[in-house]
């Protein structure tokens, strides 16, 4: 399975897009940034989530710093959690709700990164 693929059932966000591309020799990751609250059930989902990952995530409580709600609100819009924050080499900023969506991108990311890349 392509890991374009995986977002098939996702139309409304095309998270394929947000991936450096699959025939870059060496990607630039984006900047990652999750906004959770320790009291919700999907944003534990997907924290744990990210222990299978190989990349870094900074990790940003909207309960315990309201500079961090502020940033979601005027960011992305709402202050719905989980939100993962994709900076991408070029500046543009992209802001990912849903936990399911988040994952995916996670895991494709993660995919992408283990690929082997040709000399």
């Amino acid at each position: 399975m392509s890991f374009f693929s995986r977002f098939a059932d996702s139309p409304q966000v095309d998270l394929a897009s947000l991936l450096p591309p699959p025939d870059a020799q060496d990607p630039t990751l984006p900047s990652l940034a999750l906004y959770v609250s320790p009291t919700c059930f999907y944003c534990v989902q997907v924290r744990r989530h990210l222990e299978r990952t190989s990349f870094p995530v900074e990790l940003r409580d909207v309960r315990r710093n309201p500079e961090h709600a502020a940033e979601l609100r005027a960011g992305g819009g709402k202050t719905q959690v989980p939100c993962l924050r994709i900076e991408r080499p070029d500046g543009s900023l992209y802001w990912l709700y849903e936990s399911r969506d988040i994952m995916r991108y996670l895991d494709a990311l993660n995919d992408l990164l283990r690929t082997d890349r040709p000399d």
